[in-house]
């Protein structure tokens, strides 16, 4: 769902969803915060970059996923946008969104 890549004190985080535009699904939201999570603690990376794989940055929530999902889980997966969001903000290191295309969102 992610890959993470480090070079030169680069971290590169990007979204590989391409078959679905790089959607946030609940899964990719996981790995996502991990990443962000693990790398706020790497003394040997000094930047981050967030990109997404394809032609699309990211389409935003998974809709076909959330049309699945009852009310809890649907504000439950709203939580953990936030919760990523958040984990991206706090971390100590410059996070750049390298923009490769669209990028849709709620």
């Amino acid at each position: 769902m992610i890959t993470v890549t480090k070079e030169a004190h680069v971290a590169t985080v990007t979204l590989n969803r391409p078959d679905a535009a790089n959607s946030l699904s609940l899964a990719l939201l996981q790995q996502l915060h991990n990443a962000f999570y693990t790398l706020s603690y790497d003394n040997d990376v000094r930047v981050v970059i967030v990109t997404g794989a394809g032609n699309q940055f990211c389409a935003g929530a998974d809709l076909k996923e959330r049309k699945g999902m009852s009310d809890v889980e649907a504000r439950q997966a709203i939580a953990l946008i936030g919760d990523v969001v958040n984990a991206c903000e706090a971390m100590s290191q410059p996070v750049i969104a390298a923009m490769n295309g669209a990028a849709f969102g709620g």
